[in-house]
C-alpha cells in the first residue's frame, strides 16, 4: 500500500484512476479490517484476552511499521 500510495500520489508513476482499483480494490481484497476483528473477537470470547491484546497491539504496530517503511524505501528510489 506504501509503495503504491507513493507511485500513484506522490510521483504520479500511474494514473490517478488506478488508487481505487489497486488500492482499495486488490489490495484490500487481502488485508481486511473485519477478519482482523473477528480473529481478535474470537480470541477474546474464548477467553484468550491477554493473546487478543497482543494481537491487536502487534498487528497495529507491525502494520505501522510496514507501511511507514515501504514509503521511505519508495521515496529513496
Amino acid at each position: 500500500m506504501g509503495i503504491l500510495f507513493v507511485l500513484i500520489i506522490e510521483k504520479a508513476a500511474l494514473p490517478a484512476e488506478m488508487r481505487s482499483l489497486l488500492m482499495i480494490g486488490f489490495l484490500g481484497a487481502f488485508t481486511t479490517f473485519s477478519t482482523f476483528s473477528l480473529d481478535a473477537l474470537g480470541l477474546w470470547q474464548n477467553g484468550h484476552l491477554f493473546m487478543a491484546l497482543i494481537y491487536i497491539l502487534a498487528t497495529v504496530i507491525l502494520c505501522l511499521i510496514a507501511i511507514s517503511s515501504s514509503v521511505w524505501l519508495t521515496r529513496l528510489f
